[in-house]
């Protein structure tokens, strides 16, 4: 390309992006409420100054600060100075700069984000050029000011400090709870040329590069670009070029997004709908970001596509040329259930005009009333229906999965074996029926609009036959609980609620049976067994364990279950055991020989004598009857103990 063609084109590249870019952020702000806003706009100033009176910086510490093109507005000036009346904006020019950009990713400022979505920050950095303990003090930081924004606006942010070497190489270390690892190469690029706005910094030079251009003459281009006078080629990076997707990404992608799909199913569904639809482009065809940089670079100031719905249109029209309608109507389902579903604390007009959109986006897809009607109200479907949704979602997923396994086979996949090793066992986990194992569920809704959980006994002509966990969500219209599980006792049902998170401590929890466990009781056990397997946080099994063989990591145990008459002494056990790669199992027995069962069926055969060592374990103490209970609990506690030591190991958890 000439280089008076090539200087014109990417000035109006350059141009297109900026104002496609600005009117994103803009998008977004106007679904934050104000101070929401508020601190969305004060994080790239926190990010740039590194002043002890910020959040997250510290006398006497140098914390890396400073982002590459920083620059203030009057606004932003009045905005700082009217949260820190005791900062003071300087006019020095700062010696480093490490942070080269700070953009945010994903559904924000799309028509997918609403008040209740999060918001995942990329801060691109030369990590090489910040010592480890520089690089510790700004994890310290990113910490500190994702609290500071939940504190003050319950602004839920997450950061993630990447390096544009990397990014430029498509690497981001080991597969773990934040980290794709190498599951995702240039796909993740894609996504984030997609999705990514940037706040502050410089911009990727991709998007002053025409769509479609090869490689070789994407880096010509930058090249002539940057011994050009004329050109002020310091405000761009290059994080390298997508062209193509090679097909040995797609194995590690399918893996990467059914793991992710059991907490984000709605998305997990469109992400596996993208591969499927590389997957089988027996014709290479562009990657999404490159069509969506065409039709942006092609479009009008005023019609300026969106991210999210162009991905789903595309989708729809793959779907709609394979003739595969009920794979189509999966996508406008978790489109339409997604994005309809109430979302708490959006201004009533706000919220009025999104519903609006996606009922008119349903509509033109040929949905009629009743149906867009049942989608809005998921809550008040009936729990077979859950079922069958559930069903089909997972279904797409493995089978998904399962083709495009099928269509790579003769490719080298990317992912590394390590990372293939813990993603397969993770899948194993959950998707792997066993005896006595609790089930993982599919988030088919905000487990924040959860304000009241039922565990109710169902009989049959007297005879008791399981136990039903009714739910009572915010923003439904029907009068009754939702029944989104049976389970054949009250115990195991606290423990499903516990794995899935169901009760996050505001929660009322009521007990309706001949179960003598209280609801006092229920809720000391839900918050006795989730600190103690880890169930309110993310990174609930260790890569470390998963590598390994399995085995029993950690036991609770749980003595006279829902029958808690402690004068009588020990009359029977729960016992709740999780293994290396995550599952969560049960068992239980009754009787004069609880404590012989519980060494010879527990201890040796499930968990054997060769784990005993590491295992961690503790026995539960009710709140009620604390002397009597604790005794009882201190006399489990010395019998496993003793059957430790008879193996010359220490004892104790």
């Amino acid at each position: 390309m000439q280089t008076d063609i090539l200087l014109a084109t990417v000035a109006r590249n350059a141009d297109i992006f900026r104002r496609y870019n600005r009117h994103r952020i803009d998008y977004l702000r106007e679904y934050l409420s104000e101070r929401k806003r508020n601190i969305f706009d004060l994080l790239p100033v926190l990010l740039h100054e590194d002043s002890h009176v910020l959040p997250g910086n510290r006398p006497f510490e140098v914390v890396p600060a400073g982002i590459t093109c920083f620059e203030y507005t009057p606004q932003l000036k009045a905005l700082v100075m009217g949260h820190f009346p005791a900062f003071e904006i300087r006019s020095k020019a700062k010696p480093k700069l490490p942070i080269v950009f700070l953009a945010v990713m994903g559904s924000a400022g799309s028509i997918a984000f609403n008040e209740t979505s999060d918001l995942d920050f990329w801060v691109g950095m030369e990590t090489a050029r910040v010592s480890l303990d520089e690089m510790d003090l700004l994890q310290q930081k990113l910490r500190t000011i994702e609290q500071w924004a939940m504190e003050r606006a319950g602004l839920e942010i997450h950061f993630f400090v990447t390096d544009i070497n990397s990014i430029r190489r498509e690497q981001y270390g080991e597969l773990d709870k934040e980290s794709c690892g190498s599951a995702l190469g240039k796909l993740l690029k894609d996504e984030f040329y997609r999705t990514g706005i940037f706040l502050q910094g410089k911009i990727p030079w991709y998007w002053l590069m025409p769509a479609g251009i090869p490689d070789s003459a994407y880096d010509k281009n930058i090249t002539t670009l940057r011994f050009h006078n004329a050109f002020e080629h310091e405000q761009y990076i290059d994080l390298g070029n997508v062209s193509t997707i090679n097909q040995s990404e797609f194995v590690g992608a399918v893996v990467w997004h059914l793991l992710k799909g059991l907490r984000s199913p709605f998305k997990s569904v469109l992400k596996m709908a993208l591969l499927d639809m590389y997957s089988h482009n027996e014709v290479s065809e562009p990657p999404l970001c490159e069509q969506f940089k065409k039709s942006l670079q092609s479009s009008s100031p005023v019609d300026m596509a969106d991210p999210y719905l162009f991905m789903l249109e595309t989708l729809r029209e793959f779907y709609t040329n394979l003739g595969n309608a009920e794979n189509r109507r999966l996508m406008e389902e978790s489109f339409i259930i997604r994005n309809l579903l109430p979302s708490v604390g959006i201004a009533a007009r706000e919220h009025k005009a999104r519903t609006q959109f996606f009922i008119h986006t349903a509509q033109r897809w040929g949905w009629d009333a009743k149906q867009i009607h049942r989608a809005a109200n998921v809550y008040d479907w009936h729990i077979y229906e859950r079922e069958d949704f559930q069903k089909r979602i997972v279904d797409f997923l493995l089978n998904t999965y399962k083709a495009v396994r099928e269509r790579t086979l003769h490719v080298q996949a990317l992912i590394s074996d390590r990372d293939l090793t813990v993603a397969g066992k993770k899948l194993l986990s959950v998707f792997e029926h066993k005896h006595n194992k609790i089930p993982f569920e599919l988030e088919l809704f905000p487990l924040r609009h959860i304000i009241s959980i039922e565990l109710k006994e169902e009989t049959d002509h007297g005879i008791a036959c399981g136990w039903s966990i009714m739910l009572r969500m915010s923003g439904i219209t029907s009068t009754e609980n939702q029944i989104v599980r049976y389970h054949t006792d009250p115990m195991v049902a606290l423990a499903w609620c516990c794995l899935n998170k169901f009760y996050t401590g505001s929660q009322q929890i009521r007990i309706k049976g001949r179960s003598k466990l209280t609801a006092n009781e229920a809720i000391n056990l839900i918050k006795s067994i989730t600190p103690f397997f880890r169930f309110d946080q993310d990174n609930e099994v260790s890569v470390a364990d998963v590598l390994g063989a399995n085995h029993v990591t950690q036991l609770y145990i749980i003595p006279n279950g829902d029958d808690p008459e402690w004068a009588h002494g020990i009359k029977s056990l729960f016992v709740l055991y999780k293994t290396a790669t995550g599952e969560l199992l049960y068992n239980h027995t009754s009787g004069e020989k609880c404590l012989h069962w519980l060494a010879r069926e527990i201890l040796f055969k499930q968990i054997g004598a060769e784990h005993l060592k590491q295992l961690y374990w503790q026995v539960h103490v009710s709140k009620g009857q604390t002397g009597t209970s604790r005794r009882i609990s201190n006399k489990i506690s010395a019998y496993v103990k003793e059957v430790i030591a008879r193996m010359n190991w220490p004892a104790g958890p």
